[in-house]
Parts: C-alpha cells; structure tokens; sequence
C-alpha cells in the first residue's frame, strides 16, 4: 500500500526503501516525550489528533503514565528517537532510567499523534 501511495513502481530493485519521518515529527516526538517525562499534559495534548483525544481524555492518559512510569526507578536520560523501519510515520523514543527502559511510540498523521503507546524496553540489548 505505501508504494502505491507513493508512486513508488513495486517493480523496481528498491521499491521498499521509505522515507524517514520529517524533522516536524521528530521534533514533536522529542517535545512530547519531555512532556510525558515532567508530567505536562497541556503541551501532549496540543500535539494530539481530536479522534486520539476522544478515545484517551486527559484522564485516562494520566492514570495510564502514573502506572508505567512508577517501576522506572530514576531517570537519567533520553536514549534516542528513531523512526520505524517499515513505517516512517512511527517513531520511537526511548529514556533510560534506573531499573528500566521507557519506549514512546508515536503514530503521525497529517502531522498531528494519532497513536500514543507507552512500554519498556531492555536497556541492555543492542541498538538497531
């Protein structure tokens, strides 16, 4: 569907090569994952699509990170954001902290968060 989507000939040696996210994303991604560290709402939810803020009210997103992020143990830093191989519109974050790892994983569309999951990851595997 995305090389139909974008013009792309499926017959064509590198047909799967995508596109990375767009520094716009990237920089939401970055700005949303502080927010989602220091616990501001506001700013998370200026970056979210109407149709993600219906199905998660600022209550339920609360309730949601109180629970994921208190096993963390104590933050130390941002690791990274990178982009999904197979699809550019996913971009994962991840912080480090103490006991865990916590991976953001954001879902763009028409430049807004259409998807927010929050989980953990092992601090210790290798890096893609």
């Amino acid at each position: 569907l995305f090389a139909l989507e974008s013009g792309k000939n499926i017959y064509d040696e590198n047909w799967q090569d995508t596109p990375t996210a767009n520094t716009e994303e990237i920089e939401i991604a970055r700005l949303c994952t502080q927010a989602i560290l220091n616990g501001e709402d506001d700013v998370l939810f200026r970056h979210i699509t109407p149709r993600l803020a219906q199905y998660m009210p600022p209550e339920v997103y609360r309730a949601v990170r109180k629970d994921t992020l208190s096993p963390l143990g104590e933050y130390i830093s941002l690791d990274r954001i990178f982009t999904d191989e197979r699809h550019p519109n996913k971009l994962y974050s991840r912080a480090q902290f103490s006991r865990l790892g916590l991976q953001i994983t954001f879902v763009f569309y028409d430049g807004m968060i259409d998807g927010l999951w929050l989980g953990y990851y092992d601090t210790n595997e290798r890096r893609r």
